[in-house]
């Protein structure tokens, strides 16, 4: 397409097309350049005068936010976001703040118009000039309510492949004052010194006497040094525990942080600097076990007679990144091939969901799995 639209331009004034570069230059040394945004640095080092990111919703948070937008400020640029809804990730956040701040505008535009705008009911429009209401109907038929939200009615809500999709600001969100901890847990993810590098996350949690643990610390960074920028993070929050303890005249346990078994070297380096680190168990079917341990927390469920539904698992509110995160958290989307993929969720911006899925692992871990494999050795003594 811009091929054309370039040659339509060479008419009155030269253009070069670069194949090679995928782009193409003007006569006035102007020029339009295609690029992908996998990896973020690739896209450093140019003053841009505007971008288009197509299906911005796939690509990390960290390519606008660290990369892009500074690219942007020399000349004053502009930015286009158009695409799809992937879940209530980052691409949710940005759409809504559009409709508030200065200098941005938000638009929505579903594929699909339906008799009450939900995928509950017949399609009724298009506001697709190649795709029809017959057709339209028939997907919507033969997709599910959440699929065809996403796809075709711009549905940020659509969770159909959402790890956590019980996980919400209104109902883990804890409110209330600071209640007393009787212990603390915390899980660690250990990322690289690059920007597009994973992050290091390290999350904090406080269980109290029913059992409920309250996340109260997020710590999310990448970049030089990040380590020891983790460790002295870490260790703050812990002498504010300290702190805390001793003004209520109860003594303090430092909490106990749980991460991924295979990052030993990161592990013994906290280790050594004092704090309580300890691998998590492992295995083939550790990431869907932990999950579930996530799952049972987060459950909404009642306690009393006539009570409001609660879970045991809360993020204090003010406290950046896990709730966000948790919720974007996604499995792949089937292939049209029709291969099947492994239940494991996607390695995007999954650095808080680990953390707290380790920290969880380390509170609640019991014995989950195949009661043959489980107690198998005990099958002949007891029969």
């Amino acid at each position: 397409m811009l091929k054309k639209l370039a040659w339509q331009i060479n008419e009155v004034s030269p253009v070069e097309i670069r194949e090679a570069d995928m782009a193409v230059i003007f006569q006035n040394g102007g020029k339009i350049v295609i690029k992908s945004a996998v990896n973020p640095d690739s896209l450093r080092g140019e003053k841009l005068g505007g971008i288009v990111l197509d299906e911005f919703a796939q690509i990390p948070e960290v390519t606008w936010a660290e990369v892009l937008r500074p690219a942007l400020a020399d000349l004053k640029g502009w930015a286009l976001f158009i695409g799809t809804p992937k879940g209530r990730n980052w691409g949710l956040k940005l759409f809504e703040n559009a409709k508030n701040r200065y200098n941005w505008e938000a638009f929505k535009v579903p594929t699909a118009i339906t008799e009450d705008g939900t995928a509950d009911t017949p399609v009724i429009g298009s506001n697709n000039p190649y795709i029809g209401v017959e057709e339209l109907e028939q997907t919507r038929q033969e997709m599910s309510s959440e699929q065809f939200g996403q796809e075709l009615l711009a549905d940020f809500g659509a969770s159909q492949y959402q790890v956590y999709p019980e996980i919400s600001q209104e109902a883990h969100e804890w409110r209330g004052p600071v209640p007393e901890f009787v212990s603390y847990h915390g899980g660690m993810d250990f990322g690289g010194d690059t920007i597009g590098a994973h992050k290091s996350v390290t999350v904090i949690s406080g269980c109290t006497a029913k059992d409920e643990l309250i996340i109260i610390a997020c710590f999310k960074q990448a970049g030089a040094n990040v380590a020891e920028r983790q460790y002295n993070w870490t260790i703050e929050q812990e002498m504010k525990l300290a702190d805390v303890s001793r003004a209520l005249k109860r003594p303090f346990e430092a909490p106990i942080y749980r991460a991924d078994k295979s990052q030993m070297v990161a592990i013994q380096f906290m280790r050594t600097s004092g704090l309580s680190v300890w691998p998590t168990k492992g295995g083939p079917d550790s990431v869907n076990e932990g999950i579930e341990l996530v799952h049972r927390r987060a459950k909404l469920r009642v306690e009393a007679e006539g009570g409001n539904p609660k879970p045991k698992l809360y993020v204090l509110k003010g406290v950046p990144h896990v709730l966000e995160d948790l919720m974007s958290y996604r499995y792949p989307e089937p292939h049209n091939d029709g291969r099947v993929e492994a239940k494991n969720p996607l390695k995007v911006d999954d650095d808080v969901a680990d953390a707290v899925r380790y920290m969880v692992e380390g509170k609640d871990r019991g014995p989950i799995g195949d009661p043959q494999l489980l107690y198998g050795s005990l099958i002949p003594r007891l029969s």
